[in-house]
């Protein structure tokens, strides 16, 4: 059975393993003393290495994804691999962070970010493979852990583009801290308190405004994932 027939049958973990046959078949081939170009076409090599990142990303190996992602993006770069790129950056960022290996998050997420950018430029660009809300939320996790590494300039550009990409509850919070950190602290408060008359029950401004009563004069805010600071 051919790695496509398992993918169709859901069988991934299965298809996963034969197209990592193929790749291995593939490399062999090119590294053979009567190897002759163009028996195997550029798009049957991107092709391979794009089925085998779909089947990863299916089991859930982030790094297998991201390994052949970056192997057919060499090859024949799509709008769909850097989307999947996109998502696969984002979600090995997740562990680094709560390792609290905060420099090496802020890396993988640069190149969420990264990847995200070479999605909308590429020739096939397709609108929303990758939702707004996801986007939103990649720039907002960005912000905060430039934010703990106290890169506050890099972490506000972060949570402007993530309110521009989608302006959520979250997202807005994310962007008072980030105003509020680069010195521009009584418009923060100014607008935290607009929001707070506006969405009476939200709770991540009503958190947030809490804090600041207990702790006007916090050296800088975190949201979330720790206690503001003083």
């Amino acid at each position: 059975m051919f790695a496509v027939d398992k993918f169709n049958s859901n069988d991934f973990a299965g298809a996963l393993q034969l197209a990592r046959k193929a790749t291995n078949v593939g490399q062999s081939c090119k590294k053979a003393e009567d190897f002759t170009p163009n028996l195997i076409s550029v798009a049957e090599i991107a092709a391979n290495y794009r089925l085998a990142a779909d089947c990863a990303h299916r089991v859930k190996r982030d790094d297998l994804t991201r390994e052949f992602l970056e192997d057919a993006l060499k090859i024949e770069p799509t709008a769909k691999d850097y989307a999947l790129l996109f998502v696969t950056l984002h979600n090995l960022t997740v562990p680094k962070f709560n390792n609290k290996d905060f420099l090496g998050a802020l890396e993988m997420v640069r190149k969420s970010i990264n990847a995200y950018e070479s999605y909308k430029a590429a020739k096939d660009y397709e609108p929303n493979l990758i939702p707004p809300s996801e986007v939103g939320g990649n720039f907002a996790f960005a912000a905060i852990i430039a934010t703990y590494l106290r890169k506050f300039d890099e972490a506000y550009g972060y949570a402007e583009k993530s309110v521009n990409s989608d302006p959520s509850f979250w997202n807005q919070a994310v962007y008072m801290a980030a105003l509020y950190n680069i010195g521009r602290k009584d418009e923060a408060k100014a607008m935290l308190e607009k929001k707070v008359k506006q969405n009476p029950n939200q709770t991540w401004f009503i958190e947030l405004a809490n804090e600041i009563k207990t702790r006007p004069n916090a050296e800088y805010w975190i949201l979330q994932f720790g206690p503001l600071k003083e």
